[in-house]
């Protein structure tokens, strides 16, 4: 069986996600499906969610340093740590990488394939790598956490509770401090 293509129309990608069933994956050999076209991808990822191959459900798959996860319906119950990643891609969007903010950890709860609800802390690349496919399942691309600030010079002194210099009216400690 060949691998479904990797959707890149903006237009398709910005489908919300619909909750979806063990029985539905299964139907639609959502997980295979997603497997075969992230090994197939020319460019190397490290997650997929079922609206890149052109299925608007709520299924992802995460291949993160060691870390793999199949994963339906999943929700946030908690973050800590923003913090700035450099580099952030996409398969959908090939040779595209900016430095977004995220959440070094995040607790979260989901459905696995064969139907059982977990409930995890994901932490550094996996937590990066849920948050991106979380997006997808909203309609909206890593781009929208793109951090556009600029370098901070070495001879500035900011206190952690100034407003930070880059413009975005946070305080340092939550924005270009915060790194």
């Amino acid at each position: 069986m060949s691998a479904d293509i990797i959707i890149t129309n903006k237009e398709i990608l910005e489908h919300i996600s619909k909750p979806t069933t063990p029985e539905e994956c299964e139907k639609l050999d959502i997980f295979g499906r997603l497997e075969r076209a992230l090994e197939s991808s020319k460019i190397s990822g490290v997650g997929l969610s079922a609206i890149q191959i052109g299925v608007p459900i709520q299924a992802a798959i995460i291949r993160a340093d060691e870390y793999t996860l199949s994963f339906m319906n999943p929700e946030v119950h908690g973050v800590k740590e923003p913090m700035l990643f450099k580099g952030e891609g996409c398969l959908s969007v090939p040779n595209h990488y900016v430095t977004t903010r995220r959440y070094k950890y995040i607790e979260v709860s989901f459905t696995l394939p064969d139907g059982t609800r977990e409930r995890r802390t994901l932490g550094n690349l996996p937590a990066i790598v849920f948050q991106h496919e979380l997006d997808h399942m909203a309609g909206k691309l890593f781009l929208c956490h793109e951090h556009k600030c600029e370098p901070i010079r070495a001879d500035l002194k900011i206190g952690r509770n100034e407003i930070c210099p880059c413009g975005s009216g946070k305080k340092f400690k939550k924005c270009c401090g915060g790194i």
